[in-house]
């Protein structure tokens, strides 16, 4: 779940209550809710193609700044009551709203919550706010060799960086301030090993640990008579491919002008394994690899037009991406995943405890508890968000794991977020590019066959990145909050908690969400056939999984969800779940007294007594398989 200020839109996959097989002509577009403004009616379903129209109410002292999709238009800017219009919407959406304060004079430390807005704001918070976060200042000495192809930007055949910082791995040096033209070959990544033979490094992503040199890894280019080219008003089009190999390097440039784009058709039917691009590509073409053996892909993240339709027919799984832009999400709560990664890197040979699903497990544990009862395992708090497809986070996530290892999975039940949570999404949605953008090495351990949507996600990553501002990699997500306000001390912990205090809500009551069914009406087959399956890969691997409920605010369920429903719930996930369940659905439901801002975000004093629960719940499971 996310709290104002979340910087991007969100896709939105709903199961219907009313209809197993909704029409794929009508979208469901929902604003997310905040405590700065009222939604009259947060929830619509329109025609795919037509306009969504809301009317919102601001709250005392917010007005109205701008929101996440792009293509809008608003009445009565500048008042408390404005009519917002989302225009030609094709899919199904939850959208954030941006609110800044009504009159700054009076509140000189507000700022608005928009993209755009200063996130080095250091708030000034109590020295019982936060406590320790465990986490080690690091200090990294690399020396990038440039060889014979003077691939940095240096007279040197080396360059030394020094990185000291809270980052437990630095990025490798980014292609905007480093890359250099070489006639003829082609950067593919960096590599800690002289002869290519170790690990690969691509520009922009982490540093393996103990790594202390980084050399080169560059690839002579395809000769330009395997191709035909047509010349545009930027440059060449690649028309076709005439030769015969499995791999190919796409020429930079071709008479002195550079490559630009590949066309139509221009590899189709075409034995190509593998394809690497240089900066100068901008365009793939629809239909460009149609029906060909493409395998795998790399390319540079300026590259902004490019399509699932470009492989049409061939089975690409594997995308390599050198960063030469720089990062835009850094800082957000999104980038936290690379920081917890870092982590789940660090231990990966130690025996672990995986906590995953969205930001209730990011909120809702104390790691250190569980660390106490369990002394000979590292606990890994791996829960970011819940809005976007489990599937890709835990094929990342399994690349680090090993037999014997704990995986504790608890998805939130709120129903605009079910497909996402029980992993039965086949997208790929854009803001997974935002968990990945401070590491896109990490996309490399995911199979992109397995999902819809990469490349056109990509493509719209791209041009709302053209948007925001940019940073650098130097930004520590564990500095800033849900709503980007940046504090001296870190407010998460090494294991990915946030540590940030909470306190209690003042009353009990529904505090911000819309109500949420717990009945067995908006669960499918389906969701848990595709949770089950996550299951029973890692169980292969020798990972011991387990299922545990979200915590849930008990005042937001809606009026069909009575006991009588919840229990019929329980015993349904109990039948369809396939692995031991910790605690019971009870359990979770909480007075509205123990979340913070949001209705399944704990205060600070229930997640240690939701910790202690699941501790009792998994030793007890434990014992009871040993005897």
């Amino acid at each position: 779940m996310k709290s104002k200020g979340t910087l991007f839109v969100l896709p939105l996959l709903l199961v219907s209550c009313q209809k197993p097989s909704p029409s794929l002509d009508q979208i469901k577009v929902m604003i997310e809710p905040d405590d700065s403004y009222v939604v009259d009616t947060p929830l619509l379903k329109i025609e795919r193609g037509s306009d969504a129209t809301f009317h919102v109410r601001m709250n005392e002292g917010y007005l109205f700044d701008a929101c996440s999709y792009e293509n809008y238009q608003v009445i009565n800017s500048g008042t408390q009551d404005i009519s917002l219009t989302f225009m030609d919407v094709k899919y199904s959406m939850v959208v954030s709203i941006y609110t800044k304060k009504e009159n700054k004079k009076d509140n000189p430390n507000s700022s608005s919550s928009h993209p755009s807005s200063s996130i080095n704001n250091s708030s000034t918070i109590e020295e019982s706010s936060i406590v320790s976060s465990g986490r080690p200042l690091t200090e990294i000495d690399l020396n990038y060799h440039a060889g014979t192809s003077s691939f940095i930007s240096t007279s040197e055949e080396s360059i030394a960086v020094s990185y000291k910082g809270e980052h437990l791995r630095t990025n490798a040096l980014n292609g905007y301030e480093y890359l250099k033209e070489k006639t003829g070959y082609q950067f593919d990544c960096w590599n800690t090993k002289a002869d290519g033979s170790g690990e690969n490094v691509y520009f922009g992503s982490k540093v393996p640990y103990d790594t202390t040199d980084l050399y080169p890894v560059y690839l002579e280019e395809s000769p330009s008579s395997d191709f035909t080219f047509s010349l545009k008003h930027k440059g060449y089009e690649i028309t076709s491919y005439v030769g015969n190999d499995t791999e190919v390097v796409i020429p930079a440039t071709y008479e002195g002008q550079p490559v630009v784009s590949i066309g139509y058709q221009s590899f189709e039917n075409k034995s190509v394994k593998k394809i690497h691009l240089s900066k100068n590509i901008g365009f793939i073409k629809p239909n460009a690899f149609l029906n060909s053996s493409l395998e795998e892909i790399t390319f540079v993240d300026n590259l902004e037009n490019i399509f699932d339709t470009s492989f049409t027919g061939s089975n690409i799984k594997t995308v390599h991406i050198n960063a030469i832009r720089k990062p835009v999400g850094s800082g957000t709560y999104y980038d936290t995943f690379t920081n917890k990664i870092d982590y789940l890197d660090m231990v990966k040979d130690e025996k672990k405890i995986i906590l995953f699903s969205g930001s209730s497990t990011r909120y809702g544990y104390d790691s250190t508890l569980m660390e106490a009862a369990y002394p000979d395992y590292k606990v890994v708090n791996m829960g970011v968000f819940a809005y976007v497809n489990i599937k890709p986070q835990i094929e990342v996530i399994k690349h680090y794991l090993k037999s014997g290892d704990i995986f504790i999975n608890s998805p939130e039940f709120d129903y605009w977020c079910l497909d996402c949570q029980f992993g039965s999404d086949t997208q790929f949605e854009k803001n997974l590019f935002y968990f990945f953008e401070g590491n896109f090495n990490c996309l490399q351990y995911i199979d992109i066959s397995k999902y819809d949507d990469f490349f056109n996600s990509f493509r719209s990553f791209q041009g709302e990145r053209n948007l925001l501002p940019t940073k650098d990699y130097s930004y520590n997500a564990y500095h800033y909050d849900d709503d980007n306000v940046y504090y001296d001390d870190e407010i998460y912990n090494i294991n990915g908690d946030l540590i940030l205090y909470r306190p209690n809500n003042d009353a009990d009551e529904r505090i911000s969400q819309p109500e949420t069914p717990y009945t067995t009406t908006v669960f499918t087959q389906v969701m848990f056939d595709s949770l089950n399956a996550i299951y029973l890969e890692l169980g292969i691997m020798g990972v011991d999984c387990y299922f545990t409920y979200a915590p849930k605010n008990i005042r937001s369920l809606t009026v069909e969800s009575d006991s009588n429903e919840i229990q019929k719930l329980g015993v349904m996930i109990s039948q369809k779940i396939q692995v031991p369940i910790l605690g019971d659905i009870f359990n979770s439901l909480l007075p509205g007294t123990c979340f913070y801002l949001i209705d399944n975000h704990l205060s600070t004093e229930y997640a240690g007594y939701r910790t202690q629960d699941v501790i009792s719940w998994l030793t007890s499971e434990r014992q009871n398989q040993q005897d």
